[in-house]
């Protein structure tokens, strides 16, 4: 069987056949601790830092083997195109190589909430985007990269206490779930937003 070479696939492409529920694509979304706050649905969760072809491959054995294989981070510039090379080499190395074509998402998962998900935060379309939650992102106007998230931020001890700060109030507002009481306290992009 023949591999088609690696190419990218715009949204228009990759929205069309989302909704046409085409069992012939699938997502595979290969963000760490940036995947938190939404996704893709139905994408395969197969970070980076951890990534293996070979765990993919045998992930998609126990399905219908897809004719396409869609990566993302979250700009597509760097973790998604690399697994996708790196899954592309896998299959090509194969005696028995399965017909598979292997694209990248265009602009990642940055561009692609920012075309789902719009200024006040509302998902757009829910067969797009699962489970968004706009404590994980902030907001610039769209000419400035519009929906930003805080893994993102320019500032990488933003992101550190951005994440502390999510995970301490986690375990605070579990702790207050196990009392029965309730506690709603700004999330860490509020906080962001009316420092500005």
């Amino acid at each position: 069987m023949a591999f088609r070479p690696l190419k990218r696939i715009s949204h228009a492409e990759l929205h069309w056949s989302i909704l046409e529920g085409s069992k012939d694509v699938v997502v595979v979304d290969v963000r760490g601790s940036d995947q938190r706050g939404g996704h893709i649905p139905g994408a395969l969760h197969f970070p980076y830092e951890t990534f293996d072809p070979s765990s993919l491959i045998t992930t998609l054995s126990s399905k219908k083997t897809p004719k396409r294989l869609v990566f993302h981070c979250m700009f597509s510039q760097q973790r998604g195109p690399a697994c996708a090379q790196r899954t592309h080499d896998f299959i090509n190395s194969q005696r028995q190589r399965p017909e598979i074509s292997v694209r990248v998402l265009l602009g990642g998962f940055h561009s692609w909430i920012n075309r789902f998900v719009d200024p006040r935060g509302q998902v757009l379309d829910q067969r797009m985007i699962a489970d968004f939650d706009t404590k994980f992102w902030l907001r610039s106007p769209l000419d400035q990269g519009g929906w930003q998230h805080i893994m993102e931020s320019p500032f990488t001890v933003l992101n550190e206490a951005a994440l502390r700060f999510l995970e301490d109030q986690a375990v605070e507002e579990e702790a207050h779930a196990r009392k029965g009481s309730s506690k709603s306290g700004l999330s860490f992009a509020d906080i962001v937003r009316s420092s500005k």
